[in-house]
């Protein structure tokens, strides 16, 4: 199994934009170039295919695994396995598997009849493959379909009395790693909140091929054939995700916003009565426990009262949390609760003690941030708050 590991452009590589790259970021989302300017990336159209383009931002990693399930039979299932995302990389954002499809094996065909024939070419659609069901830990794909077309035909007399697949009336097609002209391979792109976490953890992840079913051969009725063919999938799993600090709890179209209210820019939490990018937290600052600068900044929100709390977990699969989401989670430690000015506050300020210290991090690894703050708009629910997206952060020694 083979492992490709690259990290996309960073941020001194892209121009001076702090967020995204203007070819790879989101639709409406609002920049800060090197000057502190801001900038709207052009506005595009929501559709499936783009939310899964953004589903990861400039900073995002890929990480690949290649890996085979063959030979198959007939009737039988293979299997191919790569790891799990393991999470103390960071965040998973999206999952691209591709699946391509390969056939060998024989194919023997004999002219029964009293009159000549031929068998193959490119424009006689004469062939056999087999349909290869793809079974995924979360969401689609389609079947890949491989098939052995021979090319260019071959004549063959009329009947010379002996069905043996050979002679001057018949022959045998010995054929090796087939992809056909058909739809051989498939892919599938995993990016809903729902399906991500079938691929995070430790172990495997199991990509199931099968049970495998032959279709063909598409010869004339004066042809006789005999068929023997298995199926070689080859699969690759592309991890795509965002390092240490970076932003959890986003409310996207289909994150479950309780009044489908998600953020105009797909990065902020559930729109608010002020906003309708959502209630925005960043992390800026060093997240080390011998020098901890780390400083929890939200924006976007309404001028009102603003909890910061700190959890040992989170979840892709978002809870309804007054007109918001909320998916920080585990062990919660409040922080502090500050006032908003212009919608905005942070922690610590100053003579508070430094996030560590108030969040009791003792020791280095992951903890996740995220703010509820007061709605009174009258704006969703009967609920008069609302929560911020969040922040995944690794601390440091």
């Amino acid at each position: 199994m083979a492992v490709i590991w690259r990290r996309r452009p960073d941020v001194a590589q892209c121009a001076g934009l702090l967020h995204a790259c203007l070819g790879t970021g989101r639709s409406g989302e609002l920049l800060r170039n090197q000057n502190g300017e801001l900038i709207m990336l052009a506005k595009l159209t929501w559709s499936l295919a783009f939310v899964a383009a953004i589903a990861s931002t400039v900073r995002a990693n890929d990480l690949t695994y290649n890996t085979t399930a063959g030979p198959i039979a007939v009737g039988a299932t293979g299997v191919g396995n790569v790891p799990r995302f393991d999470p103390s990389l960071g965040v998973l954002r999206s999952v691209r598997i591709n699946v391509l499809g390969l056939v060998s094996g024989t194919w023997g065909v004999e002219n029964t009849s009293n009159l000549p024939e031929n068998i193959g070419g490119y424009a006689s659609g004469e062939y056999v493959g087999v349909i290869m069901p793809i079974t995924l830990p979360a969401g689609f794909m389609y079947a890949p379909n491989p098939a052995f077309l021979p090319d260019p035909g071959t004549p063959l007399t009329p009947f010379d009395g002996t069905l043996d697949y050979g002679g001057t009336s018949g022959l045998t097609y010995t054929f090796a790693n087939e992809s056909g002209d058909g739809s051989p391979g498939q892919s599938a792109d995993v990016y809903m909140d729902a399906d991500l976490p079938g691929y995070v953890g430790s172990g495997n992840i199991a990509i199931m091929i099968g049970p495998l079913i032959a279709y063909g051969p598409y010869i004339p009725p004066s042809l006789q054939s005999t068929v023997s063919i298995t199926a070689t999938g080859s699969i690759q799993v592309r991890y795509t995700y965002d390092g240490f600090p970076t932003r959890i709890c986003r409310a996207a179209p289909f994150s479950g916003c309780p009044c489908n209210n998600p953020s105009s820019n797909g990065i902020g939490g559930c729109a608010n009565s002020l906003n309708s990018t959502g209630g925005m937290l960043d992390a800026l600052g060093t997240a080390s426990l011998s020098a901890d600068s780390l400083v929890l900044s939200g924006t976007n929100m309404t001028n009102s009262s603003a909890l910061y709390f700190q959890g040992s977990t989170y979840s892709n699969l978002q809870t309804v949390y007054g007109d918001g989401l909320r998916c920080v989670g585990g062990s919660i430690v409040r922080l502090g609760t500050k006032v908003n000015a212009s919608g905005i506050s942070q922690y610590p300020e100053p003579n508070d003690p430094s996030v560590s210290v108030r969040g009791g991090v003792a020791q280095p690894g992951q903890e996740y941030y995220q703010v509820v703050y007061r709605d009174l708009g009258n704006f969703c629910t009967a609920s008069a708050f609302n929560a911020t997206s969040g922040m995944a952060v690794l601390w440091t020694p």
